[in-house]
């Protein structure tokens, strides 16, 4: 701006750029303010400031001195334009991408114009529970389960992020909205709060006159995704791969078999439900969901799964000088009220309290001693100095 000639007037907490050929006003602005002794200004381009600063009043000397002089005027007026604004706001304008993704593009400047005033998180039109669950269907299973279901439906609540998992042994419609009506009961109770909208996709297990004529009658919205769009229906979608990862580790470690990936699958939903999520930072899920009670989780019970457990035998059906326990397999919670506990003798899951695990060492994908000799070797060597 300087080499082609411009004028800038300051005064009274106001900035004007001239183009001294038209007189007309590029630039103009006011005081923001100050900062190591100067003074900031907040700054309003107009458009035609692209073609103002290519327009020389004097010809160019050659074509390379145009060429560097304008892509030197573009870069001017991008600077000119790029306003600080909240992560929120730059969060929307990145078309709802990663948080961190941006926090972390502005803290390193890996691009130029991306000026964050305020890193603060942003807050999603449905961000109380039941304002919206989103329904999905996973399966068949290969392996029938333990209680002889091959599918899973997962209803997950758009407001605390919670996944609720639901087990079947078909797909059919009826069979679906019963397991709905029994998740909608549930969840209106707990937390003292009305079902407003229903997200499914376009699956006839869901997308039926059935499924339409019960949220009809309870004033329930419902959503619609279309096909080839499963990307819209995101939460659950997500929500349904995690639990699917986190069930694999879970059997891997225990070495159970596949017939306990439903009782895993809901071990993992209750456990998810004590971690924080970026919906609700600094927040545990379950307390969002049981906001009435205001009551802080405890996870000291949390034992690892598929561990071995003796459960005091309180039937006593070895006598006095028999022994006094069971050996089994850790599949469930019941809260903190107790476990579910997989008896191999008697083939079923029981729920009990009185309880003693062994935990074991956790698995790794190393031996120590080999993860040793491996960071040893990749310690770099040190010169040494007579």
């Amino acid at each position: 701006m300087d080499r082609k000639g411009f004028r800038g007037v300051w005064g009274n907490g106001k900035i004007e750029v001239q183009d001294p050929a038209s007189m007309k006003v590029i630039v103009d602005g006011m005081l923001a303010g100050r900062r190591g002794g100067h003074g900031l200004y907040q700054v309003q381009v107009i458009d035609s400031l692209d073609d103002s600063l290519t327009s020389a009043s004097n010809p160019p000397r050659s074509e390379s001195y145009q060429t560097v002089d304008a892509s030197y005027a573009l870069a001017a007026s991008g600077r000119s334009r790029s306003k600080p604004c909240s992560l929120e706001m730059w969060h929307t304008r990145f078309g709802h991408a990663d948080i961190n993704l941006i926090r972390l593009m502005a803290k390193r400047k890996i691009v130029e114009g991306l000026e964050v005033s305020e890193f603060a998180l942003c807050v999603v039109p449905s961000s109380e529970p039941l304002d919206r669950i989103s329904l999905d269907l996973w399966g068949p299973a290969r392996t029938k389960s333990l209680g002889g279901a091959y599918y899973m439906l997962l209803a997950c609540d758009d407001g605390t992020g919670i996944p609720f998992p639901y087990f079947l042994a078909n797909k059919e419609a009826p069979t679906v909205l019963r397991n709905v009506e029994n998740f909608v009961t549930m969840a209106e109770r707990q937390t003292g709060r009305k079902l407003r909208v229903i997200r499914i996709d376009m699956g006839r297990e869901f997308d039926n006159k059935l499924m339409d004529g019960w949220c009809a009658a309870r004033g329930i919205l419902i959503e619609k995704i279309p096909k080839a769009s499963s990307a819209a229906n995101g939460q659950v979608e997500r929500a349904n791969g995690t639990i699917i990862e986190g069930v694999r580790a879970m059997i891997e470690d225990s070495e159970l078999d596949h017939r306990f990936w439903a009782e895993a699958a809901s071990a993992y939903h209750y456990i998810r439900g004590m971690l924080p999520n970026a919906r609700h930072p600094g927040v545990v899920p379950w307390e969002k969901w049981f906001e009435a009670k205001r009551a802080r989780v405890n996870v000291s019970h949390l034992r690892r799964w598929g561990c071995r457990a003796w459960v005091t035998d309180l039937d006593r059906t070895n006598g006095k000088l028999g022994r006094q326990a069971w050996e089994g397999r850790l599949v469930g919670y019941i809260g903190r009220r107790g476990y579910r506990i997989w008896d191999p003798v008697r083939k079923g899951v029981y729920p009990v309290r009185d309880v003693e695990f062994e935990e074991g060492t956790v698995k790794r994908t190393l031996s120590a001693e080999n993860a040793g000799l491996m960071s040893t070797s990749n310690r770099r060597l040190r010169p040494v100095s007579n």
